[in-house]
């Protein structure tokens, strides 16, 4: 029995690009050339024979000169007088849908793959660095005062490993982000501190500017500091056989604290600047994740703040980050 088409409304007409004539009266195979493939003709049939709804599944369906289209199809039996007169195909237009599933199911697989070179770039830094001082412990004899110092340098850096670990998760709820008045020229201090053997060892001179009586900031101490450290060990790789990193902290207009951050590395060509915060973008592979500078850009963010980069092929780089001064409470006599 020949299956044709008794009608069709204005949306499928216009998504298939179809006028009346070439659509009433012909038969569902010519109308939607993927009904046979699909199965959905012997579907149709079902329906008239049980006179109950039936499940048409997944259709795709392609006019000449028109880009494939996904359906999910249902077929209706129409009845009059206990009797099935026809049937309604309704087509559910899921393209866009499938489409953004694929994309979706694509990222994630990419992030999965791109987030555990990611952290454990991040904590290789301060294992590396406890894992030498350890060795040295154990292979050379030192005198009480070195070894409290090592001691002291392993449990920072072990600590330093465990925050990453703990604001990394923090970063998928930002809402319970726990922060407290904090001194951005302390933090600097301990990050200078902390990392001193990471710049000598690759010869650079770490210059540290920073303005006395410094506003505090509403901050998560533990964050900030991964970010400082983030960007020290970004200029390091940047200035290559060495140079000097510059880190000057001042007030503006008593509002706002600006941390800048300048090297005398090469510089980032001016084509690259407009996406190095975009996720998975490098300038440092095949060792660089590309993660770095957009989980830095989220935690600043999360600190009401902005972060900046200027730079100039041949002269540098500056990083310039800006955050509010914690609010003051004003007490009345």
């Amino acid at each position: 029995e020949t299956l044709r088409v008794a009608s069709a409304n204005r949306s499928f007409l216009s998504a298939a690009r179809r006028d009346v004539r070439q659509t009433i009266g012909h038969e569902l195979k010519d109308v939607l050339p993927g009904a046979r493939r699909g199965g959905l003709e012997e579907r149709v049939r079902e329906a008239f024979r049980s006179g109950t709804p039936v499940e048409g599944g997944k259709l795709t369906h392609r006019d000449d000169g028109l880009p494939a289209r996904d359906y999910l199809v249902r077929v209706l039996p129409l009845k009059t007088q206990r009797r099935v007169e026809s049937v309604a195909i309704i087509l559910e237009d899921v393209t866009e849908r499938e489409r953004l599933a694929r994309e979706s199911q694509g990222a994630e697989r990419q992030l999965s793959a791109e987030l555990a070179p990611a952290i454990a770039h991040e904590l290789r830094n301060p294992l590396a660095n406890a894992l030498a001082t350890a060795q040295l412990l154990i292979d050379q004899p030192v005198g009480e005062r070195d070894r409290a110092d090592g001691l002291q340098r392993i449990r920072a850096s072990i600590q330093r490993a465990v925050g990453i670990i703990e604001n990394l998760l923090r970063l998928a709820t930002p809402s319970e982000m726990r922060t407290e008045k904090a001194s951005i020229n302390d933090l600097l201090t301990e990050t200078h501190v902390l990392l001193d053997r990471d710049t000598t060892s690759q010869k650079v001179s770490l210059r540290m500017d920073l303005a006395p009586d410094l506003p505090l900031v509403q901050a998560s101490p533990v964050l900030l500091q991964q970010v400082f450290t983030n960007l020290v060990l970004n200029a390091c790789t940047a200035m290559g056989g060495g140079g000097q990193l510059t880190v000057a902290t001042s007030v503006r207009e008593g509002r706002t604290v600006e941390i800048r951050f300048t090297d005398t590395g090469g510089g980032i060509p001016t084509e690259h600047l407009p996406r190095i915060f975009d996720p998975f973008f490098t300038t440092h592979a095949p060792q660089g994740t590309g993660l770095g500078l957009s989980i830095r850009r989220k935690i600043i963010a999360q600190h009401r703040g902005t972060i900046t980069v200027d730079s100039e092929v041949g002269r540098g780089t500056t990083v310039t980050i800006r955050l509010p001064v914690a609010p003051s409470i004003a007490v009345a006599p």
